[in-house]
């Protein structure tokens, strides 16, 4: 099940996911066809992976850390 594996998990992923299955179903009756929610769902999933990746990027070991400007 998603919520014991997914992203986010927990409750919070279950609720999250319910509510975006609904949204999905409200966009393909909307738009009379698949293509929209199928859109929909490759720009979720995209953004996604790119939040995991920066974040696992960021903690990698020998990761480039950002130096932070002082002000002045």
């Amino acid at each position: 099940m998603h919520y014991l594996q997914g992203f986010p998990r927990g409750s919070w992923g279950l609720v999250m996911t319910f509510f975006y299955g609904i949204m999905l179903g409200h966009l393909r009756r909307r738009s009379r066809g698949m293509l929209a929610p199928w859109l929909t769902h490759i720009c979720a999933d995209l953004v996604i992976f790119a939040t995991l990746a920066s974040v696992m990027l960021e903690k990698a070991p020998g990761a480039v850390k950002k130096k932070k400007k002082k002000a002045c």
